[in-house]
């Protein structure tokens, strides 16, 4: 038995929809994730596999604390992410970061990278104004792009420096755990293996613990520790794939 301390552990977790006649032609229930427990160490990244709508992103979303489980517990530092109130929710956002499939469908189409990434400084972090611009250079570092890249706005750049900003913009806040829900998606195979390796970096240099949604299982073998498949809300296959770190 693992002596360690986890990180995240997520104990009997359920997520149940109801839906109306509004919607279907019966009411009923729509069970997203049933009955799932997992623990996470500060030193793993977690591959999450399992086809579309097998329950990975509700999953995720209910660790992150934007949708309150139906059942179940999610531990993070010994904190019950679903019962906090709206006030932690805010130092949990410090904790936890997701980032999402495509970049352009949430960064800000109007807002230069350099102030999208200086956003979060400016919401969570107690830097002085004359330091921030230094901190955003050296996150756009961390994430391999281009300081002169700072002035231009998301139309402006390719697909594959989008998702290293959005990378770049969740580490702006220091997370512990970074949740990455099919990231790569949208991409040609050569940044995919690129995104990989920079995200493999990061964990090692940052001490980051990861949770690496996928219903690719080539990327999981490539990148992650640990290895949970899913389908129709439940676990149906667990193991190690290397050793952690």
């Amino acid at each position: 038995m693992d002596e360690r301390r986890p990180r995240l552990s997520v104990k009997n977790l359920e997520k149940v929809y109801y839906t109306s006649r509004r919607f279907s032609n019966r009411r009923g229930r729509i069970i997203a994730v049933k009955n799932v427990s997992f623990d996470l160490y500060g030193d793993e990244i977690l591959g999450l596999g399992g086809a579309s709508g097998s329950g990975k992103t509700t999953m995720a979303r209910c660790i992150a604390g934007c949708e309150r489980p139906s059942g179940g517990v999610v531990l993070y530092n010994d904190t019950d992410v679903s019962a906090i109130g709206k006030k932690d929710i805010f130092n949990l956002r410090k904790k936890i970061q997701m980032i999402w499939q495509d970049p352009r469908n949430y960064l800000n189409p109007y807002m230069t990278v350099e102030n999208i990434i200086k956003e979060p400084i400016d919401n969570y972090r107690a830097v002085a104004e004359k330091e921030k611009k230094r901190c955003v250079i050296e996150l756009m570092r961390c994430v391999e792009l281009d300081a002169a890249l700072g002035g231009r706005r998301p139309h402006e750049l390719s697909g594959g420096q989008c998702q290293r900003v959005a990378i770049a913009r969740a580490l702006a806040v220091e997370p512990e755990l970074l949740i990455c829900d099919e990231i790569l998606n949208n991409l040609d195979v050569s940044l995919k293996i690129k995104i990989l390796d920079l995200l493999l970096k990061l964990h090692k240099e940052l001490q980051l613990a990861c949770i690496f949604i996928t219903h690719d299982m080539s990327q999981i073998r490539y990148l992650c520790s640990e290895v949970i498949v899913m389908d129709a809300g439940e676990i149906v296959m667990r193991g190690r794939l290397r050793k952690s770190g």
